[in-house]
């Protein structure tokens, strides 16, 4: 199983949403959210290859709930970097891709 790492701006952005859930919805379903992002980071990190690559070179992707994409990369054999969890009602132009 590999490891990861997250960006800060991935950071920012999956604090955002779970604000967003929290409010939208409820505090129970904000800490849904938080456990299905970390069971998906499990899966990303036990087979990175699994999921899709993007329109973003080198940048894979997996819908974590209908609203939320988690983006990331393989930085090497060992290491999976997370780039953005982005919620996908907000603009597409405003993605914040960096490795």
């Amino acid at each position: 199983m590999m490891d990861f790492d997250i960006t800060r701006t991935a950071i920012q952005e999956f604090e955002e949403c779970i604000r967003y859930v929290e409010k939208k919805f409820s505090e129970k379903k904000a800490i849904q959210f938080v456990l299905e992002v970390e069971n998906t980071f499990d899966l990303i990190c036990k087979n990175p290859n699994t999921f899709p690559k993007s329109e973003y070179k080198d940048i894979r992707y997996v819908v974590v709930m209908k609203p939320i994409t988690i983006f990331y990369t393989i930085l090497d054999e060992k290491t999976v970097q997370v780039v953005n969890i982005w919620n996908n009602r907000k603009d597409k132009n405003e993605t914040k891709i960096k490795r």
